[in-house]
């Protein structure tokens, strides 16, 4: 007899015989099949004003449960109040009751958290019709046991929790605001279970950008190997699939909403409750609205470890930047290719273990690739392409590999810091400082958040979320990187220099970069060569 503290007169006894249409064994076919098929046709839920009512997922549940449905391991955040706990109690019942033999462990921060989501799962199974669920034989305040050998258990998240057990899917809930200690030597204990077969599924909103929670979102975010490589179907070099939701995303969560729940909350409360920012993290160069609308796409092609993001267009103008590294396994060094007037990115490169005379060769290649393409499509004129690089640093070193190449072999004018008027020494490429960084980093701002710069690579999209301030200027967070921001920061500068020199270029963008007037230009950013 199962021991009932829900509704025992809405339960199902086990191992009862019963007899099925064919139209319900196509529906059990369908609900084994298809957990979203599930919840839309028999799933209810108590609604904490409407009472029972069918559960109508909004369009970013969908995708979520989609995505632990195809992923072994997820890691969702997820604003406050949007159905999370509510769509993942969905999916663990479902997933109990389809799949024989399962333990689901539920492991929140504090048991009424944890009872919470019991309740939810108890209401949802009570309210399913007999034929599609199966009976149980267990029915405790913490745990649910099926007569198909599967149950479903919940607990409190500690040190202890789950040690011992056979876990088949293991659901954190508000992973972030389980105690530091805690959270590191539960997920210690957890992991070998986990190693061995198990799944998992965490959803919290943000607390720290240091915690556990922040560390397993940051490696689930990444999604590029070391190499540049972006790993199949978008999982993190943690092996979690990482998954957002905004707050407007809900129904109903306007800008006019979210003005008013600030006021009642704080902006503080507000950007870590419903915008899922983390508390502490210093302020991206980036408004977190743009960094949400930025996804980047696969490469269309890869040439030499070389992505390329877009077709070479012979009308277009080209712009190819360097910045240098040491080569030795630290720093990366990174070479951006745009396009202009449309400000699209085209092409990336990025190593930390490629020696600097080997960037630059990689660079004459990708700038002769570029000049190939273009007169093989039977272009008459001349291809219009613009290089540079960063001067200072390991720049040096890279300018020394340009002049043993020479500059001619370079199918492209390369783009030089003006010569200021009194001046004696002249360095080729540009000097990045705090002034042209800031200007830089500023005219990058005002174009990605006008949606005018395209960004492709899903590289540069997580490096700039995680450019952020430091003291006057702006930088990779610690343990992250910022090579291909600081590479694009340089084609911004490019594309202003030749918005300010190239008709052809200028007559389209001027309105764009506020070119000064044609008797008030600086001198000419490149060398002129008289034989």
């Amino acid at each position: 007899m199962a021991k009932n503290t829900g509704n025992f007169e809405k339960l199902k006894a086990p191992n009862q015989p019963i007899t099925y249409t064919q139209e319900q064994l196509n529906e059990i076919v369908n609900c084994v099949k298809d957990p979203i098929w599930f919840m839309e046709r028999f799933l209810y839920i108590q609604h904490p004003l409407h009472g029972k009512m069918h559960f109508e997922a909004y369009p970013f549940q969908h995708e979520l449960v989609k995505t632990y449905w195809q992923n072994r391991n997820t890691i969702a955040m997820i604003p406050r109040q949007s159905g999370k706990t509510t769509t993942a109690a969905a999916y663990l019942l479902w997933y109990a009751m389809f799949n024989p033999d399962v333990t689901v462990l539920i492991a929140a921060n504090k048991f009424r958290a944890a009872n919470e989501i019991m309740l939810r799962i108890k209401y949802a199974y009570e309210e399913l019709p007999n034929h599609i669920r199966p009976g149980v034989s267990e029915y405790n305040v913490t745990s649910i046991k099926f007569d198909n050998g599967s149950r479903i258990v919940a607990t409190t998240t500690t040190p202890d929790s789950g040690r011992g057990m056979s876990i088949s899917l293991l659901y954190l809930d508000e992973f972030a605001y389980v105690k530091p200690r805690v959270a590191v030597e539960f997920w210690t204990a957890m992991a070998p279970t986990l190693a061995t077969g198990g799944g998992c599924i965490i959803t919290s909103t943000p607390a720290s950008d240091e915690d556990m929670f922040a560390e397993l979102w940051f490696g689930a975010s990444n999604t590029v190997d070391e190499e540049g490589n972006e790993i199949p179907n978008g999982v993190g070099v943690n092996g979690f699939k990482a998954f957002s939701a905004h707050y407007s995303d809900v129904p109903g969560r306007d800008e006019k909403w979210a003005q008013s729940e600030r006021a009642k909350i704080g902006d503080d409360r507000f950007q870590r409750e419903y915008e899922c920012r983390f508390a502490g993290e210093e302020s991206t160069l980036i408004s977190s609205l743009c960094l949400q609308r930025l996804r980047g796409i696969d490469p269309i092609a890869r040439i030499a470890d070389v992505r390329w993001y877009d077709k070479i267009i012979p009308e277009r103008t080209y712009l190819v930047s360097l910045d240098p590294s040491a080569g030795v396994g630290k720093d990366h060094a990174c070479i951006e290719v745009w396009s202009l007037p449309d400000m699209v990115q085209v092409a990336e490169w990025n190593s930390n273990r490629t020696s600097i005379p080997n960037q630059v060769r990689n660079m004459q290649t990708m700038i002769n690739h570029i000049y190939q393409d273009i007169k093989r499509q039977g272009f008459k004129g001349e291809p219009e392409i613009y290089f540079t690089l960063e001067n200072n640093t390991w720049g040096e070193a890279a300018l020394q590999s340009v002049n043993d190449i020479g500059e001619e072999n370079f199918m492209a004018q390369m783009l030089n810091e003006p010569r200021r008027y009194g001046t004696v020494r002249f360095r080729k490429g540009l000097n990045t400082n705090g002034r042209s960084k800031a200007n830089a980093c500023a005219k990058m701002k005002s174009l990605l958040e006008s949606n005018k710069l395209k960004v492709n690579s899903k590289i540069l999209v997580r490096q700039l979320k995680f450019f952020v301030s430091k003291g006057d200027s702006f930088a990779a967070k610690p343990g992250e990187h910022d090579d291909c921001v600081m590479s694009t920061l340089l084609c911004v500068r490019m594309m202003q220099m030749v918005t300010n020199w190239d008709d052809k270029v200028g007559e389209l963008m001027r309105d764009v970069f506020d070119t000064d007037d044609a008797g008030q230009r600086d001198p000419l950013p490149f060398s002129i060569m008289i034989n």
